[in-house]
């Protein structure tokens, strides 16, 4: 690579940082045709053709750095994110795998593989990969609130529940949190303290999600139904 190369190529990373891709993208088109064989050049312009909208080239970009440079962690890694933004997600799926098997000791990696496995059905590899995450990022709440939903669909009500709370002790301004927390309280046949839960989640701005007047209501009927089986 040449001083004016490297330059170049300082400039498109510069410019992906500030949020800027639509402007560097030609330069990282033009660095990547003078430089077919160089796996930075490529993956520059992936990632500028991804934030552009530009999916089709940004994969072609993405496709050639990983045969420059195979299975490397970072690259799998933009592939797999692409791969997912359209709707490929089984083959996301096996790209971040093959992340985390290059670096364990990543736990955003463990924490996306465990959250796509849990949307693609992938119960109990989503809870191996979600307790691999919040054992490597204690401070996680995202990786705790997938957890807690892990955790849920395998039946394991006590350890969601737990996994629940301590997301929200990390981050209480949690809308989406609240709500699921209080649907486990309704599974658990407490509607007192699902119809709490939702308070908070409205506080933090639920009432302008979809689910939260369904939830409230669900937990009202639950209460009244209560209500009647002790009279």
């Amino acid at each position: 690579m040449t001083p004016d190369q490297h330059r170049l190529l300082a400039a498109i990373q510069q410019g992906l940082q500030a949020g800027q891709a639509a402007r560097v993208l030609p330069w990282a088109r033009q660095l990547a045709s003078q430089l077919p064989q160089h796996p930075d050049a490529q993956q520059l312009l992936g990632l500028c053709c991804a934030q552009t909208g530009a999916m089709a080239e940004a994969e072609t970009g993405f496709l050639k750095a990983l045969q420059l440079a195979p299975d490397h962690p970072l690259l799998l890694a933009n592939l797999a994110t692409l791969l997912a933004m359209t709707n490929r997600r089984p083959q996301a799926l096996a790209c971040w795998r093959k992340v985390v098997q290059a670096q364990p000791a990543q736990a955003r990696a463990w924490r996306t593989l465990g959250l796509l496995a849990l949307d693609e059905g992938l119960h109990a590899e989503g809870l191996a990969a979600l307790q691999r995450a919040v054992a490597l990022e204690p401070g996680d709440a995202t990786a705790w609130h997938g957890l807690g939903s892990a955790r849920r669909l395998v039946d394991d009500l006590v350890g969601a529940e737990q996994a629940l709370l301590r997301s929200l002790e990390l981050v209480a301004a949690n809308a989406t949190g609240w709500l699921s927390l209080g649907a486990l309280h309704r599974l658990q046949g407490r509607p007192d303290e699902a119809l709490k839960c939702y308070e908070q989640a409205r506080v933090h701005g639920a009432d302008r999600l979809p689910d939260w007047a369904d939830a409230v209501s669900g937990a009202l009927a639950d209460l009244g139904r209560a209500a009647e089986a002790v009279q």
